[in-house]
């Protein structure tokens, strides 16, 4: 089945949803399966032309139009989605990526390119101090168990990295404190966390 396009005016997101917390939820990985599809699904041009955030969200106001590709087949043929998001308010800034994961070889081909100013989306949903202007280029290719990616990024004086990345690397950077400066040098990520003042001193 083939859409031509699936376009939405305007979604508003005023606050972030809040869910209760049970204490007792399995939070445990479970199995995927590849659902099974009669025919393939392939949506050539879905859009929505505005996304506004309101400012609890980032803790500021955002709005942006999304626009893409979408394509979902058999296990032969797997996954493939195409993504870009460009602000539209009085901040510029721009995310592209694109995503091919083919289940019958686990193959998993990714790109992504990003670029905000100072003040951008990704600054503000990773807690950078300052919201300084960010860069970010990925590019990984492999299948699951040997999956490598190229990554460079750059946000102001606190985040510079360069590195050929892996499974094991990501996990690194997961641990990484929020509140930290993280380079490359000669080729390895050496992260410095900053301390913060003791509760009760000035």
């Amino acid at each position: 089945a083939r859409f031509d396009a699936i376009e939405v005016g305007r979604v508003e997101m005023l606050r972030l949803p809040t869910t209760p917390d049970s204490g007792t939820e399995d939070l445990s990985p479970t199995a995927f399966t590849w659902p099974e599809l009669p025919i393939p699904v392939e949506i050539e041009r879905p859009k929505v032309d505005e996304v506004a955030l309101d400012a609890p969200v980032l803790d500021g106001p955002a709005r942006f139009s999304v626009e893409g590709a979408a394509r979902l087949g058999d296990p032969a043929t797997g996954l493939s989605l195409d993504l870009s998001i460009v602000r539209t308010d009085d901040t510029p800034g721009n995310l592209t990526a694109q995503m091919r994961y083919v289940p019958d070889t686990q193959r998993l081909t990714t790109k992504l390119r990003l670029d905000e100013p100072e003040g951008g989306m990704f600054a503000r949903l990773a807690g950078m101090t300052g919201l300084p202007a960010v860069t970010a280029d990925l590019s990984g290719d492999g299948p699951l168990d040997d999956w490598h990616a190229e990554l460079i990024l750059s946000g102001g004086d606190d985040l510079h990295l360069g590195q050929r990345l892996r499974p094991a690397e990501l996990d690194h950077l997961r641990r990484v404190p929020r509140h930290s400066q993280v380079r490359a040098q000669g080729g390895h990520v050496v992260h410095h966390a900053r301390r913060e003042p003791p509760v009760g001193h000035d």
